[in-house]
């Protein structure tokens, strides 16, 4: 599995927030309106707050909206529109855009929904701590209706645990699938970048293209952020801690000047 920084989101500048995202097959103004009145409704013994409001500009200047980020609960939302008919989701956590919601949200708006995840491998191979992230593709369906485990229709994964690559699926196959490819000889090779972008292109996702986000006639995103007694235990961190917490960049400090190692985990 390889893959470049340079043909991920925005070229990896936003980073862990375009590491993993989410994608709702229903309307904008839909999704995000349900989503906040279902937040509302658990937040009400909490004393906690739903709302949303519209978000415009390039595509990164939306995606910063999310900041900070959040280490444990998150409490920003991001919808935005993009040139199909599914709407893109992502959160403020520090490691990038949860999975559970977007499971919970396809029962909820009655739809399919996405979540994926693509990682560069640049995990060193020694090193105490080793620097570097361990490569990851994943790509989860779900749907509205119960299957063998919750409302999980297909997940294909394939991601290094500690320099082991590991490839597992589940759920029954899509008709556009390349089976054979998950018997290639070398782990690493069983789900490919391309072949894992191919799968989204059939869904009508281009999650890499920055033109694929905020189509002319739909500028607008709607953000929803949770204001009231939220958890004690979240922290606020920048997007520069998060991308070093994440070791994206890991810093390296000589006679007082931060020097900036970019590309690892």
């Amino acid at each position: 599995m390889d893959i470049e920084s340079s043909s991920l989101l925005l070229s990896e500048r936003l980073a862990p927030i375009t590491t993993s995202m989410g994608f709702l097959g229903t309307d904008l103004t839909f999704a995000a309106q349900e989503f906040e009145t279902w937040h509302n409704e658990i937040g009400a013994q909490r004393n906690v707050c739903a709302s949303g409001r519209q978000v415009s500009g390039s595509l990164g200047e939306v995606l910063r909206a999310l900041l900070p980020l959040r280490i444990s609960d998150s409490n920003r939302y991001l919808f935005i529109p993009t040139a199909s008919k599914w709407t893109a989701y992502f959160d403020n956590g520090s490691r990038g855009t949860d999975p559970s919601a977007i499971g919970y949200l396809a029962r909820r708006l009655k739809c399919r929904t996405i979540w994926i995840v693509a990682n560069p491998h640049t995990l060193q191979k020694t090193g105490v701590p080793r620097r570097g992230r361990q490569g990851a593709l994943l790509l989860e369906l779900h749907g509205p209706e119960d299957t063998d485990w919750l409302n999980l229709v297909r997940e294909i994964r394939l991601h290094n645990d500690a320099g082991r690559w590991e490839f597992t699926q589940h759920g029954t196959p899509l008709p556009f699938e390349d089976i054979a490819q998950y018997s290639a000889m070398r782990i690493r090779d069983r789900f490919p970048f391309d072949l894992f972008k191919h799968y989204l292109g059939e869904f009508g996702i281009t999650p890499f293209d920055e033109g694929f986000y905020l189509p002319p006639g739909r500028e607008h995103a709607i953000l929803v952020e949770l204001t009231g007694s939220l958890p004690k235990a979240a922290k606020n961190v920048s997007l520069k801690r998060a991308r070093r917490l994440n070791g994206i960049e890991d810093g390296l400090r000589i006679r007082g000047r931060l020097i900036s190692r970019k590309g690892c985990f």
